[in-house]
């Protein structure tokens, strides 16, 4: 990579096959790779860069995480609310988000923790590669500015403190369980409680409504097997009339019933197979 006041030279050799690549972006901001066509002397474009919109740099503005695997792919982060709900809620994300509620040094704040993103842009921060992420954690809470620390170790060592002091730009979350760093946001004093509160509650709602519909089920299915049973009982009881004297030869009428029921079933499979041959 080559660098100058006014252009930047990528140069590359691929082994044996020669090609002549050119690397462009286009005035949507996209990286266009292209290779020329020798046969036509046209540039065909291999592929371009980003592949997703989580790719765009502040895709979702600041205090905001986008996830590619969520629908919409923009969310506000816990604690943070949007300027502009209604733009929000058309897919427009150029309004940022703001802290739903005010810190307050003189209280302990709490600290929630994002699991598996890649760490927001390092435009206000400070950088400590002795300290422990306990060591972190402290630091950041005693300073009032310190809106989030992360390890800055990405193999997840012992030591390296991240802080953040600022909007938290370019966020993106990952739900492979793999990829990413763990980052921890400040909050309000007991809003980690309201929010995990809320959490316990839908997932409360859910299990009541799942227990309701299988409630239901089963109710619909024991009033359709009554309701199946009488049936049977009053077409049994209609068959039985008036055959008191057969019922001397099977030993019941519900017996004579069952019977009757097997040979007309065996009647209709052999006039069936008499229609197929």
């Amino acid at each position: 990579m080559i660098f100058n006041e006014e252009n930047v030279y990528n140069l590359s050799q691929a082994g044996s096959y020669s090609a002549t690549l050119r690397v462009t972006i286009n005035h949507l901001g996209l990286l266009q790779w292209n290779t020329l066509n020798e046969s036509n002397d046209e540039w065909t474009t291999m592929y371009t860069v980003p592949y997703d919109p989580c790719d765009n740099y502040g895709q979702c503005r600041a205090n905001g995480i986008c996830r590619l695997s969520s629908m919409p792919v923009c969310e506000s982060l816990k604690g943070f609310t949007p300027n502009s709900k209604g733009e929000w809620e058309m897919l427009d994300w150029s309004s940022e988000c703001e802290r739903a509620g005010s810190l307050d040094c003189k209280s302990k704040d709490d600290l929630m923790k994002v699991l598996g993103v890649k760490l927001t842009d390092l435009l206000e921060f400070r950088l400590n590669k002795s300290m422990s992420l306990k060591e972190c954690e402290a630091e950041c809470l005693k300073n009032c500015s310190c809106v989030a620390y992360a390890n800055s170790n990405i193999k997840g060592g012992s030591s390296g403190c991240l802080t953040w002091y600022g909007d938290l730009i370019d966020i993106r979350g990952f739900t492979d369980g793999k990829s990413g760093q763990d980052l921890y946001t400040r909050c309000p004093a007991g809003e980690l409680g309201s929010i995990h509160g809320s959490h316990k509650k839908k997932k409360l709602v859910v299990v009541l409504v799942a227990l309701t519909i299988s409630g239901m089920l089963i109710l619909g299915l024991v009033f359709w097997c009554i309701k199946r049973k009488k049936i049977e009982i009053k077409t049994e009881e209609r068959y039985c009339h008036g055959k008191s004297a057969l019922t001397l030869l099977w030993g019941s009428c519900k017996d004579l019933f069952i019977s009757t029921k097997i040979l007309d079933f065996k009647s209709f499979i052999g006039i069936s197979r008499q229609a197929i041959y």
